[in-house]
């Protein structure tokens, strides 16, 4: 058993994830958030279109976490992984100034498996629900 996660994105995370180029979502924050040091290995992550509803679900297959990062290392993470992260250079740009960072690997998306109710949320792009849910490990 694992946590269960919900990812905002926009439309053309959407887009890329829907297409299977997308295989690492990323997080970037100046101070320590979720899913910083919430999410494991295994866990499920439902993604939800911003304003819409939830497209698909997939689990966690790898985490890297950062603390103090810098632009430099910023730079570094998008020439090293923007293949798989699929983000515009203005989304590296607007994260340059951030001190903690999460990359996550995920499996292919699938639909989920049963209705979930998310909250409103205000301005929080992630959402780590306290359930825990039954989800077979990634292999």
């Amino acid at each position: 058993m694992g946590r269960a996660h919900v990812a905002i994105i926009d439309d053309s995370a959407v887009r890329q994830l829907l297409s299977g180029r997308k295989r690492i979502e990323t997080r970037f924050y100046c101070s320590r958030r979720p899913p910083f040091d919430r999410i494991d290995v295994g866990d499920r992550i439902y993604f939800k279109r911003a304003g819409g509803a939830i497209i698909g679900t997939t689990h966690a297959r790898i985490i890297c976490q950062f603390h103090e990062l810098t632009p430099g290392r910023i730079d570094q993470l998008r020439h090293d992984h923007n293949r798989c992260v699929c983000a515009p250079a203005h989304y590296w740009r607007a994260r340059r100034h951030c001190r903690y960072g999460v990359l996550i690997w995920i499996g292919p998306l699938e639909p989920a498996p049963r209705p979930i109710v998310v909250p409103r949320q205000y301005g929080s792009a992630w959402i780590s629900l306290e359930t825990r849910v039954r989800g077979r490990t990634p292999a």
